[in-house]
């Protein structure tokens, strides 16, 4: 046993909140706001509601006439459930367009693209 000062615990760096989500509900409409590793969208989109769903896709990052297409797939079929919202129309398109996430040419990579199309169709069929 030595004589000295009480020996301190090392001071760790405080941990930094890389997600913050924001989710406000009214009746049937959902706003949801992710903010996080440089990734920002909103959903604020009533069931049914064609409109903001291509809103939301355009916001996040896919091409309009691209969304706008996706939108006219997802209101052509009924909706799957929470766990897989897309008929197989909306699977085989996304199947067909998701390269254009990898490549640049939507503005939203392929993880977040993938996030945005299906948490927009979860709201779209009301299912969030």
């Amino acid at each position: 046993m030595g004589v000295g000062p009480p020996a301190t615990a090392a001071v760790k760096d405080p941990e930094t909140v890389t997600q913050i989500t924001h989710q406000i509900i009214n009746g049937n409409v959902t706003s949801i706001s992710n903010v996080g590793d440089g990734a920002q969208f909103s959903f604020n989109i009533s069931k049914g509601d064609a409109d903001a769903f291509v809103k939301a896709l355009v916001k996040a990052g896919i091409a309009k006439p691209d969304a706008q297409e996706f939108a006219k797939i997802v209101a052509s079929e009924k909706g799957g459930s929470k766990t897989e919202p897309f008929g197989a129309s909306a699977k085989a398109w996304i199947v067909a367009n998701i390269n254009k996430a990898a490549n640049g040419t939507w503005k939203a990579g392929m993880a977040v693209a993938t996030k945005v199309l299906t948490e927009a169709a979860l709201r779209y069929y009301g299912f969030k």
